[in-house]
């Protein structure tokens, strides 16, 4: 059965610790009471976060939300976003939303993905070692974005989120070991075409 996410409750959704900790690459920093919370709760080492906040990808800024679980706030203020896409299926669901610009004129966080055949005429693309695959970068500004992506898993116990980043929305790494051949193809050709804007001064 298709959820309507305008009439879906965000308190509902299971945020476990170890996918907050996942979600981290995509923050720039988090709030000092947050970060005592997940080292406490969830016996991370202030190296294993660190090094989880230095990951590449797309980031929210600190302006927009402080730490994950205030992402999950944000999801209560319908007024402030559109759904402008989404895919279900019975144990996969995925929002792609977009947040008004007169309520975050700056963004509310930064889109590192590029598309390769728009770039590699006029900068130089080369390669980076990430999860054990080679994946294209170059260096630059990444663009503010007011998308954000939440991709929840649904089963019988309920409604849990995989992960929510801003930007374009953008697949896995291609694993073979991890992904059926159909989820290996799709994920190898966006990555194939796609590549991460590393900031020049981060």
């Amino acid at each position: 059965m298709a959820i309507d996410f305008h009439l879906f409750n965000p308190a509902s959704i299971c945020f476990e610790l170890d996918r907050q900790v996942h979600v981290l690459k995509h923050f720039f920093k988090v709030d000092r009471g947050y970060l005592k919370k997940i080292t406490l709760e969830g016996n991370y080492s202030a190296s294993e976060i660190k090094d989880q906040l230095a990951g590449a990808g797309s980031k929210f800024y600190p302006e927009f939300v402080k730490n994950p679980l205030e992402l999950i706030n944000k999801l209560e203020l319908k007024d402030q976003f559109i759904v402008i896409h989404e895919e279900q299926d019975p144990e996969l669901l995925v929002f792609q939303l977009e947040f008004r610009k007169r309520s975050f004129p700056n963004g509310i966080g930064t889109d590192d993905v590029f598309f390769c055949d728009e770039v590699k005429d006029r900068i130089e693309i080369h390669y980076e070692e990430m999860n054990g695959i080679s994946i294209q970068v170059v260096k630059g500004t990444p663009k503010p974005t007011w998308e954000m992506n939440l991709i929840l898993h649904k089963s019988e116990e309920g409604i849990s989120v995989i992960t929510i980043f801003p930007g374009l929305y953008a697949p896995p790494f291609p694993n073979s070991e991890e992904q059926t051949r159909k989820q290996y193809a799709v994920c190898k050709k966006f990555w194939d075409e796609h590549g991460f804007i590393i900031p020049e001064n981060p």
